[in-house]
C-alpha cells in the first residue's frame, strides 16, 4: 500500500508536509509528527475536521477505484469537489464521531491512508469494516465517482426470487397434497357413514329382526302397543272423521318407534 512515508526513520508523509507548508507552517522532514499535527490543527481551527474528512474520503476513493496516484492533486476530482464531498460526509454527527475514532492515530491524519480487512496503524492502513469507510464509499457512489457493483445487487434479488418461488411451490404442493389427503379422508368416512346408515333398508332390518329371541320380540311388541296406547284423546278426536290421515300417522309413528327400538337393541 502506498503510504507516502519519507523514510523508515521519519513518521511524516509528503501529504502532511505539503499541507503544513500550504497553510504557512515552516517545517522540515525531521519534525516531530505529533507536534506538527497539533500545529496544523491549531492553524486550521474550525476547518480541522473538514480537512481530515477530505483526506479520508479521497483515500477511500483511491482504494475503491484501485487508483495508483500518490498525490491528491493528481486525482480526477477537483479541489472544490473534494471539499464539497468532505462537507457532505461530516454533515451527520454520527459520522463525525466515526471519523474521529478511525483517525485517533496522528499518523493517519491529513494524509492518504490505505485500507484492508485488518487495521495496521504502523503502515497507515485502516479497516474496511468500519462505519466511516462504508459511509464514505456510499457517498462516493452517490456522487458517481465510484461504480455500484450492479452484478452483486442483481444476483441477490434473483437468488431471493428463486428461493421464494421454491418455497411457494413447496408450500403449494404440500397444501394440494394435504387437501387431497383431507378430501380422501372425508370421502372415505362419508362412504362408511352412508354404509352404516343403510339400516332402514328392508333386507338388513328383517335379517336383524330374525335374530331376536322370543323374549326380545315380545318386549318389542309390547313396547309398540304401549306407544300406541299412549296417544292422547285430543289427538284421536282431532282426526275423527278423517280415517285415512289417522291411519297414516299411526303407521308413521309405529315405524319410527320400531326403528328406534331396533337401534336401541342392536347398539
Amino acid at each position: 500500500m502506498a503510504t507516502n512515508i519519507q523514510s523508515e526513520n521519519s513518521k511524516l508523509t509528503q501529504d502532511q508536509l505539503k499541507l503544513a507548508r500550504s497553510i504557512g507552517i515552516s517545517v522540515d522532514r525531521q519534525a516531530d509528527l505529533g507536534q506538527l499535527i497539533r500545529e496544523i490543527e491549531q492553524e486550521l481551527g474550525q476547518n480541522t475536521l473538514l480537512e481530515q474528512s477530505r483526506w479520508f474520503v479521497m483515500g477511500v476513493l483511491r482504494y475503491c477505484s484501485k487508483a495508483r496516484w500518490q498525490d491528491i492533486s493528481h486525482s480526477s476530482v477537483s479541489e472544490q469537489q473534494q471539499y464539497e464531498l468532505a462537507a457532505s460526509y461530516i454533515a451527520r454527527d454520527d459520522l463525525k464521531r466515526s471519523l474521529h475514532t478511525v483517525l485517533k492515530e496522528e499518523r493517519c491524519r491529513f494524509t492518504l491512508v490505505g485500507f484492508a480487512k485488518a487495521r495496521s496503524v504502523e503502515k497507515r492502513v485502516l479497516s474496511t469494516s468500519t462505519k466511516a469507510f462504508k459511509q464514505a464509499k456510499q457517498l462516493l457512489q452517490e456522487a458517481e465517482l465510484l461504480e455500484v457493483n450492479k452484478r452483486s445487487r442483481s444476483k441477490r434479488p434473483a437468488a431471493d426470487t428463486r428461493a421464494k418461488l421454491v418455497a411457494k411451490e413447496h408450500a403449494t404442493g404440500s397444501g394440494i397434497k394435504q387437501g387431497a389427503a383431507r378430501s380422501r379422508y372425508f370421502d372415505d368416512s362419508a362412504m362408511d357413514t352412508v354404509g352404516a346408515l343403510k339400516i332402514g333398508s328392508a333386507e338388513p332390518a328383517m335379517t336383524k329382526l330374525d335374530k331376536l329371541s322370543e323374549e326380545e320380540y315380545a318386549e318389542l311388541e309390547s313396547a309398540i302397543m304401549v306407544q300406541e296406547g299412549e296417544m292422547s284423546p285430543l289427538q284421536s278426536q282431532s282426526y275423527t272423521g278423517n280415517e285415512n290421515r289417522q291411519s297414516l300417522l299411526v303407521g308413521f309413528t309405529t315405524g319410527c318407534v320400531m326403528l328406534a327400538i331396533v337401534l336401541w337393541l342392536l347398539f
